[in-house]
């Protein structure tokens, strides 16, 4: 770390969904590390410190995915995982704007269902 830089407090909030019994669980913690090694007691499938840093960053601070897993007797588990970051930092709102400027737009006067069946039509 460069001297006389600062931590940014950033606070994450897990919210861990079981579709199998409709419950949901919910943490709040100031590091990411630690919140994913909590996550991964849970739900052993959960991806890396690495790769969910990297689509929080991409994704503007939201990490969301769906997990599956088997269980003994042929039952199968499946849970979401959500985290949302409370603090944003402005130079993902710049990449995210800059991603966004590369998106195809809407044809002025056209709406969007006859935007969409355009690409229907395209295939044909």
């Amino acid at each position: 770390m460069k001297k006389g830089s600062k931590l940014i407090e950033n606070a994450y909030e897990v919210i861990i969904t079981d579709l199998a019994f409709d419950t949901s669980f919910k943490a709040t913690s100031s590091s990411l590390r630690e919140l994913i090694r909590l996550i991964q007691t849970y739900v052993p499938p959960m991806d890396t410190y690495s790769k969910v840093y990297r689509e929080m960053r991409e994704n503007v601070g939201v990490f969301m995915a769906l997990y599956t897993w088997p269980l003994p007797g042929k039952k199968i588990r499946r849970v979401v995982v959500h985290i949302d970051s409370k603090i944003i930092s402005e130079a993902d709102i710049e990449r995210f704007h800059a991603r966004a400027a590369t998106l195809p737009t809407i044809p002025e006067g056209m709406s969007f269902d006859d935007y969409l069946s355009s690409f229907g039509n395209q295939s044909k």
